[in-house]
């Protein structure tokens, strides 16, 4: 059985690969991805925008999907902790995405990505980091062991325009007080 090893901390490396946009802050490694975001909602509405089936529907975005985005509630493996979900796209190439969490913690979330385009297969990791406060909270994401070819590519798009989409779910919400 093969041992994943989880990020310990999303933190920017020092280098020159830093690019924001839309309010998202990316950071590319040689088989990873960095990205912080700030979104206007308290941590337990972005935890479960991140773990449930139906709320990752709204914002995750597949890169020249073309069908349907398809997201529902997958059996977990012996080493999840919750649920997990799966979400698939019926492209002229089709595409699943597997997400299991094996820590999931308010402020602390570890995933084991699937990713499955028929003829290839890429398993990878990822630490998710919620820091907030009352009316917002920065998530903090690493995304590492994406070594297959194009795949940082088509990984690093997927993550900034799914940061940016959730990012705007609570960007015009009036919060009562």
């Amino acid at each position: 059985m093969a041992t994943l090893t989880f990020p310990t901390e999303a933190r920017f490396l020092r280098d020159n690969s830093i690019e924001s946009a839309g309010g998202v802050t990316m950071q590319l490694g040689a088989d990873t991805i960095r990205a912080t975001v700030r979104v206007r909602a308290d941590t337990r509405r972005v935890y479960q925008a991140l773990v449930s089936p139906e709320y990752v529907e709204t914002w995750l975005a597949i890169p020249d999907a073309e069908g349907p985005l398809i997201v529902t509630q997958a059996v977990p493996s012996q080493l999840d902790t919750l649920p997990a979900w799966e979400c698939s796209v019926q492209n002229d190439a089709p595409l699943r995405i597997h997400a299991g969490f094996t820590v999931a913690r308010r402020r602390r979330l570890f995933i084991r990505w699937k990713l499955d385009r028929g003829a290839s297969q890429l398993e990878s990791r990822i630490s998710i980091r919620l820091i907030g406060d009352f009316e917002h909270t920065t998530l903090a994401l690493c995304h590492a062991g994406i070594d297959a070819n194009g795949e940082l590519g088509w990984h690093h798009q997927m993550w900034r325009q799914s940061l940016c989409r959730l990012a705007k779910l609570y960007q015009n919400e009036v919060h009562a007080r």
